[in-house]
């Protein structure tokens, strides 16, 4: 009996002990969550849309820590019928482009009205963006926007302003000066032949 007894202690130790090692090592793997995704694993609709107030200089001194990739920027409000035609073109950019080009919409509701500060049109935008998945930087300017039209020195929306991997305005694209409305620049005409160009440039 007490060589039987002497057994079953010693089993239970063994099996304790393979149980203790067996739990260290899985308390060891970290969770898939955090492990880092890749561009091809993350999804866009994964992300939340967000937006941030900025005026313009700050929006132009965030651009140019972007040195080494090329930037795009969209600015566009949700009056602007082509604006909004042409906006599920800029985000697809940038899902085509996760790692070589930046693109940055700014939004110009804001028209400097003492009762309807930027704020005003924050839950319009959002829900705009969402609209799209846009999964960008994302802007709404304090600044008025005949301030930055006067600034950036074009007159309507939408206006895109395209910016080489130095940090050089390359190409500012805008419908002020059109002689038809077949001439509208687009995206996929316009804009993103010459972003292809930039990103493959040394």
């Amino acid at each position: 009996m007490s060589v039987r007894y002497s057994t079953v202690i010693l089993l239970f130790v063994i099996g304790f002990l393979s149980g203790c090692e067996t739990s260290t090592q899985s308390d060891a793997v970290e969770p898939a969550s955090s492990s880092p995704q890749t561009s091809s694993e993350q999804t866009s609709s994964a992300l939340p849309v967000q937006v941030v107030y900025a005026n313009l200089n700050e929006i132009e001194q965030y651009r140019a820590t972007l040195k080494g990739k090329v930037v795009v920027i969209d600015l566009w409000s949700t009056w602007c019928l082509s604006c909004l035609r042409e906006f599920p073109n800029f985000v697809e950019l940038q899902r085509e482009f996760p790692k070589e080009v930046v693109c940055i919409s700014v939004n110009l509701n804001y028209e400097g009205l003492p009762d309807e500060p930027p704020q005003t049109y924050g839950d319009e935008i959002l829900e705009q963006l969402q609209k799209f998945d846009a999964n960008l930087v994302n802007y709404i300017c304090t600044d008025e926007s005949e301030a930055v039209y006067k600034k950036l020195e074009f007159d309507s929306l939408p206006a895109v302003f395209l910016y080489d991997k130095e940090g050089n305005l390359v190409k500012r694209f805008d419908n002020s000066q059109l002689e038809s409305p077949d001439d509208e620049f687009t995206y996929k005409k316009d804009v993103i032949p010459q972003v292809k160009a930039l990103v493959d440039s040394k």
